[in-house]
């Protein structure tokens, strides 16, 4: 953490300050300073730092967006793995936040088309800043996956959504910084309704998908049984879930059938 804070203070590399033979100067010992103010209160320090890294590449992170998990780096392992005609599929991300996914989707190989979706205007606007950096074109749509006259096209090969999905009965084992610093929105579903978002994004996927395309998610363990039942009553078939690297059950994809439900 104090390499990163260092790094991020003085751009220069690890050899670089090593090799540092002047004391820093006082606009930069204000900025550590700052910066351990802001460590001591609880926020993260990929929020001090403004970026973080996911499946090699940079992501920009704020206030808007939640901190990339490695978990949603082993879903985009995993969709790597299974979806193999690189040059002529396209992907679309609903809940796309910070544009992790669909950047290092769209990084990693060439695809015919990304899309990022998300309803937070701050968040689209942070993604497309981070795909900028990296030099990958997506396209982004503010939008609202919940409305119903939501028009995000047809025909897609991929859907990705790793959408809001933490249980309020979670809240007591979650951390700190998590729940005082990370936008509640990207994390809660509604109590009453704990698959909300999986539900309507399988409804949607109905529309979205070609026939015989897939989707994946990110899951809830809690609330896994719960999302198969959805994907099973909107005829989806071929469910398989996938444990992550704590053994939990995480990811999930389905196959939408030959003929739509």
């Amino acid at each position: 953490m104090v390499w990163q804070l260092l790094e991020h203070v003085t751009g220069l590399n690890t050899s670089g300050l090593i090799a540092l033979s002047a004391p820093l100067n006082g606009i930069q010992l204000g900025k550590i300073q700052e910066a351990v103010d802001r460590l001591r209160e609880g926020e993260p320090l990929q929020y001090i730092l403004g970026s973080c890294h996911f499946f090699g590449v940079e992501i920009l992170v704020n206030r808007h967006t939640l901190i990339p998990r490695p978990e949603t780096e082993e879903l985009v392992s995993w969709i790597l793995e299974e979806e193999q005609d690189w040059g002529n599929s396209s992907v679309l991300d609903l809940c796309t936040g910070s544009g992790c996914i669909a950047i290092a989707l769209a990084k990693t190989k060439h695809w015919a088309n990304v899309c990022g979706v998300d309803i937070s205007k701050d968040a689209i606007a942070l993604a497309a800043q981070s795909a900028a950096n990296n030099h990958v074109a997506v396209d982004w749509k503010v939008a609202d996956i919940l409305m119903p006259e939501v028009d995000l096209g047809g025909n897609w090969d991929v859907l990705v959504a790793n959408p809001p999905y933490v249980l309020e009965a979670e809240k007591p084992e979650m951390a700190a910084h998590v729940l005082n610093h990370e936008p509640a929105t990207a994390l809660f579903t509604p109590e009453a309704d704990p698959v909300l978002f999986y539900r309507e994004i399988t409804r949607l996927g109905l529309s979205l998908l070609r026939p015989g395309g897939c989707i994946y998610f990110e899951l809830n363990p809690l609330t896994t049984s719960l999302v198969m039942d959805c994907l099973g009553d909107f005829g989806y078939q071929g469910m398989v879930v996938r444990n992550d690297m704590q053994g939990r059950q995480r990811m999930l994809k389905a196959r939408l059938g030959t003929t739509p439900a």
